[in-house]
This record gives structure tokens, sequence and C-alpha cells, in this order.
């Protein structure tokens, strides 16, 4: 029986696409690397030139702003973590990227993602249309978030995310929604009475 590739592609979806030998290929390149939590993966100022796709598990993207820790963005289960092109000659990370509980991410050198490209240049095509359509969405995602407000963002999160409701930390929600704990407690509470 073949082994199931999908946790290693992007869109799995797409993986019937691939041939056998380009699913061996994948496979092959075994990427995975489980990692604890509380571990930074990525800190700012960072230069990065590999590629990260988390398979199980939640990364907080972060930064400090005037001695405050802002969370950004959380990345789940199949959702390559956004960073610099590697093609540029000095990627550096903007934000600092921590494993908010055990994860497994799986991690390709830019070697290894070249070598891909040259041996099935159909792979490259596949995995650029992913960060493209990622990227729309991520961008689409941004423009409502900011439309939005904190009780919004939060409902919208609990409808789209539910898993970030149940295991990120209150205070990290709070700074992501752009909010005190203590404000996002009274919205909880607000919320929890009104359902």
């Amino acid at each position: 029986m073949k082994e199931d590739l999908s946790h290693k592609i992007p869109t799995p979806e797409r993986l019937n696409s691939f041939s056998p030998e380009e699913q061996e290929a994948i496979s092959s390149l075994d990427t995975i690397k489980a990692f604890k939590k509380g571990t930074i993966l990525i800190r700012e100022g960072q230069t990065v030139f590999d590629s990260f796709f988390v398979v199980k598990g939640i990364v907080r993207q972060y930064k400090i702003v005037e001695g405050e820790d802002v969370s950004s963005y959380f990345y789940t289960k199949q959702q390559s973590i956004m960073l610099p092109s590697p093609e540029l000659d000095k990627p550096i990370s903007k934000y600092n990227f921590e494993c908010l509980t055990a994860c497994q991410i799986s991690i390709t050198t830019k070697a290894q993602q070249q070598d891909m490209y040259s041996r099935f240049p159909r792979f490259e095509r596949i995995c650029r249309q992913t960060v493209e359509v990622e990227l729309m969405k991520f961008q689409d995602d941004f423009i409502t978030f900011k439309s939005s407000s904190p009780e919004e963002r939060y409902i919208n999160l609990q409808k789209n995310r539910p898993e970030l409701i149940e295991s990120v930390p209150q205070y990290h929600l709070a700074s992501y929604l752009g909010v005190k704990p203590e404000s996002l407690s009274r919205i909880r509470k607000r919320l929890s009475t009104t359902s």
C-alpha cells in the first residue's frame, strides 16, 4: 500500500496529479522535523533560505514593537509559512516564528527545491501556483480583518479557525485581535450570554 504523502504537499487535493515517480521523490526528501512547544523556528533579522510547511501544530508569527509582543498570524496544519523569497540575495525575516504547540514542520532547503524543480518542472509550477493562492487568501483575510471590529474578528476566528480559540493562549489571541486580554474576556463573556 502506497504511503499517503498529502502531508508533504501544500495543497493535498493536488497530490493525485503527481506521478508515482514524483511522489517517490517528494517522499525521499524526508524533510519533516519535530519541534517542542516554545521552540523559536525563525528569529526576526535571520536570513532564511529554507521553506517551512506546517504538518502538525500551531506556529505563531510575532514581532516586538516598542517592547510589546504583538502576534500577527497563526499558521496551522497544511499551511506554508510566508517568508521572503529565497531567490533574494538576503531573504531576511521581519518576524519571529514560535511553535505554540509541539509541531511537525517540513523544512525544505533551497538546494532541495532547485533539485526538485529541475527534475520535475511541473512540481515547480504547482508549488508556485499554491503559494500564489495562499498569498491571495492571506491578503483577502487581512482586508477582512482590518475592516472588522475586535468582536467581529473573534467571531470570524470561531467560525473559520476554531482550533486557535481552543489552543492559543488568551493573551496571544488578544494581541492578534488588537485588544487587551481583559477586553477579550469581556467579548467572550458577552458572546457566551447571547448564544
